[in-house]
């Protein structure tokens, strides 16, 4: 249609069809993410919502740590802009990923962004307390709060 729905639904009928036939997470997440990128989930139909949760979580544990892998390195080689790219892919892909959520806090800080890397530790310290990453995350904040 002239609004654009066909051609949304079908992405996301590529994105499907990506996953089904190859089990390629990666490729499968560089269809979403276009799609995501081009249209507000929430605004779609129901059954596409479905459908596009459905694929993040097939997706996301294998994707999540891909990308993790890809930020991580950035951080280590000082490519704060890069690592906070990969970094927020894994938590997007995985909301749980403890080391990515506490790296993406570490990513910011070092890029400067005091803001992002609070919200990030808080989060650490929200979704795994009592851990060392959440003792370590608190110590972050008060320091970066002062």
């Amino acid at each position: 249609g002239e609004d654009g729905t066909l051609e949304t639904i079908e992405s996301l009928l590529d994105a499907a069809t990506e996953y089904l036939g190859t089990k390629d997470a990666m490729a499968t997440a560089a269809y979403l993410e276009e799609l995501a990128d081009n249209v507000v989930i929430e605004n779609t139909s129901q059954a596409f919502q479905n459908l596009y949760a459905a694929l993040l979580q097939q997706i996301g544990p294998e994707a999540s740590a891909a990308y993790y892998t890809i930020g991580y390195e950035a951080y280590k080689n000082e490519m704060y802009e890069q690592a906070i790219e990969g970094l927020s892919k894994a938590v997007y892909y995985d909301a749980q990923n403890r080391d990515a959520i506490f790296n993406l806090g570490n990513a910011y800080s070092r890029n400067g962004d005091v803001e992002n890397a609070i919200a990030a530790y808080q989060q650490v310290v929200d979704l795994f307390p009592g851990t060392e990453s959440a003792r370590r995350s608190q110590r972050y904040i008060n320091d970066l709060s002062e």
